[in-house]
């Protein structure tokens, strides 16, 4: 998953992007079935949605 944070009132395009990452989560599946499956994608993307949160909060915390 990429993630791009932008100022849509920066004038000066080249300063738009405030935060530009890429982020992947491995999950092993415990069980082989849709539900073991659907298990493991939201565990991964609980971690991703994790990780993000917190490169975001570090990015405005600092632009205050």
């Amino acid at each position: 998953i990429s993630i791009t944070l932008m100022a849509a009132n920066e004038p000066d395009v080249s300063k738009r992007i405030l935060f530009q990452k890429s982020y992947s989560e491995k999950k092993a599946c415990t069980q082989k079935n849709p539900e073991g499956l659907a298990q493991a994608m939201s565990l991964a993307m609980a971690e991703i949605s994790r990780k993000a949160i917190m490169d975001i909060y570090s990015l405005l915390k600092n632009r205050v």
